[in-house]
């Protein structure tokens, strides 16, 4: 729910509006560049920076969307996965389409970002259903 604070009586400003009690602590702290009090245990930096993760690396570029859509991609690709072979979780992307697992040394095909993609565990059901149908 949204409400309107009136003016404030210290500083003199006009109202603003909140959705709660954290939120309006947070809003003043914006807008007035004031440190939060110590009970929200917030501060400006944690207010004013938002986490990029791996695509701070492009700054403002290419806009937010792609951005958030790059970084799903990036964390994936550099994600450890399980191994099938051996049960450890250290396949890891060498190129495009070809993972490694460190653990027992196989190398193994896959999706370009991913290890299994849903196209490929499709037609891996798919094989499986029509080889029981074929027994």
């Amino acid at each position: 729910m949204c409400r309107q604070v009136g003016v404030d009586a210290e500083s003199g400003e006009m109202g603003r509006i909140a959705r709660e009690e954290g939120t309006f602590a947070k809003f003043e702290a914006i807008h007035t560049h004031r440190q939060v009090s110590a009970t929200n245990n917030l501060s400006i930096a944690d207010i004013k920076f938002t986490e990029v993760g791996i695509t701070g690396k492009y700054g403002v570029r290419y806009g937010a969307s792609l951005r958030k859509q790059l970084k799903r991609l990036e964390v994936t690709q550099h994600a450890r996965y399980t191994c099938t072979f051996c049960g450890r979780n250290t396949v890891r992307r060498h190129s495009v389409g070809i993972w490694n697992c460190s653990g027992c040394k196989k190398t193994m095909t896959g999706g370009a970002y991913t290890l299994s993609t849903p196209a490929a565990s499709a037609a891996r059901s798919t094989l499986r259903r029509l080889r029981e149908i074929n027994e």
